[in-house]
């Protein structure tokens, strides 16, 4: 039996995690590009336990992720409370102040990566 690599699952996860965000948008949610896009968190990844929810990311191309949204953050964080909702933006907050102690279990792991597979494309909440 292979040794269960903790940072390799949660490596492949993150890149499922940026398929599923740039597969249920589509495009630059920011300037309508289709090309080069990114998944961006809304509320960094260092939250566990928001890293993987759907709901904290968006799709934006290379140079809205980059140039803008990382040089511009407040900025950023006013359009995002525009587009999604003050009050769903504060509910993701929220839920990224509840303290995780420990890390990832491995069998948290797998039931992330069973909810980001069985993820279906929704309707989109986002306005343009």
């Amino acid at each position: 039996m292979q040794r269960f690599d903790k940072r390799k699952k949660i490596k492949e996860l993150d890149k499922l995690w940026s398929i599923k965000i740039r597969e249920r948008d589509g495009k630059c949610l920011k300037c309508g590009n289709t090309s080069s896009l990114q998944a961006a968190h809304i509320l960094s990844r260092k939250n566990l336990n928001i890293r993987f929810d759907l709901e904290n990311g968006l799709t934006l191309c290379i140079r809205c992720h980059l140039y803008w949204a990382h040089k511009e953050p407040i900025e950023f964080t006013k359009w995002v409370e525009y587009h999604l909702g003050k009050k769903k933006v504060d509910e993701l907050y929220k839920k990224s102040q509840e303290i995780k102690h420990g890390g990832f279990s491995r069998e948290e792991l797998e039931k992330i990566e069973e909810e980001l597979k069985n993820y279906e494309k929704s309707k989109k909440e986002y306005k343009k």
